[in-house]
């Protein structure tokens, strides 16, 4: 059920990126003029870091016209933005993924191509580097809160260590809109593997959602370990609550041992009984030699 859970989330998920900014999603044609203007006002006052969220790559060029192209048709809900570099794909993959990660919703794309103008190709084999991004979702990112809950909002343990992962909560509150079941999602991130953080958690947190709220975990690393782990919280009250070290002592001292011969309280000893057996004889033998 979990991993149906997770499937279907992902699966939502995907289908936002797609509807939000995806290179092929554009309902509106934009006429020639349009892109024309576009591009001349982008050439004249290029797109800081702010507008797309991330570190730019180091000495790359803006693409005027590119951007011009993607953006147009996407107007005024979202916007493209293109730079070009000579460097190899691989090494800008690196860098979009590491330091130039984007923020706030922003995707970026990184893949071979050319530099057109009007259509006609200025500069050929260089990497482009793609930024697609959302104003109504980068604005939902930026006013999600920075600092993390407290941890009894949690309802389950928080990790050790752990530390908050606000683009992470943003983004899986994102996919969990119009799923009534989930009121709210946290994600913190643990320098260690998944299966040691899971020891952390009983199984009915991991596998369900009965107290009120349901843990994932997601590998981001395996060297260095990274994980991320996810609190999904439910709209509904909890169906049980977590044994509590109290009741766990209570069922403890009340648990049944096993059985044990148990002498009665007014029964002598075993010790106790040869001396009275003995004292009896002797009493007997001694009624004997004076014939009573």
């Amino acid at each position: 059920m979990k991993a149906l859970r997770q499937l279907l989330i992902t699966a939502v998920a995907a289908f936002a990126a797609l509807v939000l900014v995806s290179p092929t999603r554009a309902d509106y044609v934009a006429s020639p003029e349009e892109v024309r203007a576009l591009r001349a006002k982008l050439a004249r006052s290029p797109p800081k870091p702010a507008d797309y969220a991330a570190q730019p790559y180091p000495g790359a060029k803006f693409d005027a016209d590119c951007s011009a192209d993607q953006t147009a048709p996407r107007q005024p809900s979202a916007a493209v933005y293109c730079f070009y570099t000579r460097d190899s794909v691989d090494t800008v993959r690196a860098f979009v993924k590491g330091a130039g990660k984007p923020k706030n919703g922003v995707s970026v794309t990184v893949e071979e191509g050319s530099v057109s103008v009007d259509g006609v190709v200025k500069t050929s084999n260089v990497t482009v580097i793609t930024y697609w991004t959302n104003r109504s979702t980068m604005a939902f990112y930026e006013s999600f809160p920075a600092d993390p809950p407290p941890a009894a909002d949690l309802i389950a343990p928080l990790y050790p260590g752990a530390t908050y992962d606000k683009e992470c909560s943003a983004k899986k509150n994102l996919d969990a809109k119009g799923n009534p079941k989930w009121r709210q999602v946290w994600c913190y991130v643990a320098e260690a593997p998944a299966q040691t953080i899971n020891k952390a958690f009983d199984s009915e947190i991991t596998s369900t959602s009965r107290r009120g709220v349901q843990v994932d975990l997601v590998e981001v690393s395996r060297t260095p370990p990274v994980t991320q782990i996810q609190y999904w919280l439910t709209t509904a009250p909890p169906k049980t609550t977590a044994p509590s070290q109290s009741n766990g002592s209570s069922v403890a001292a009340t648990s049944p041992k096993p059985d044990l011969p148990a002498a009665s309280a007014s029964a002598p000893a075993p010790a106790e009984q040869d001396v009275a057996k003995q004292t009896k004889d002797t009493i007997n033998k001694l009624r004997g030699l004076f014939g009573k």
